[in-house]
């Protein structure tokens, strides 16, 4: 099997830049930490800043979120509280003087019940 010329060529430059790396390694090595030391203390206090903030931001989110979640799953219930309060402040008074309250709930429920024994007498026949 014969061996390509430029496959020769090919290595010796592949060898000759991993020689450079070889040799350069220490110095790009030292170069770099040096930036990142002077980075970090250069800008250490603003980025710990927006750390904070961020931290502060995401707090927030959480808790609005867990406000709306529990409002929205709360919001029959306080329409229901809103609607029955308003009732009662508006015809607390009115409603009084035909019958009480509790003489009503329990004139409803035999309404109810009457209406429901009559569904069931028609579906009966």
């Amino acid at each position: 099997m014969v061996r390509p010329n430029w496959l020769d060529s090919e290595n010796k430059i592949f060898i000759n830049k991993l020689n450079f790396v070889c040799e350069n390694y220490e110095k790009c090595h030292n170069d770099v930490k040096k930036l990142k030391g002077t980075v970090n203390k250069k800008y250490a206090l603003e980025l710990d800043d927006l750390f904070n903030k961020q931290k502060v931001l995401n707090d927030d989110y959480q808790m609005t979120k867990e406000k709306v979640n529990s409002q929205q799953q709360n919001l029959p219930k306080l329409i229901n509280e809103i609607v029955t309060y308003q009732i009662d402040l508006r015809l607390g008074g009115v409603l009084e003087k035909f019958m009480t309250k509790a003489d009503f709930t329990n004139a409803l429920s035999y309404k109810l019940d009457t209406a429901s024994f009559n569904d069931y007498k028609k579906r009966q026949q």
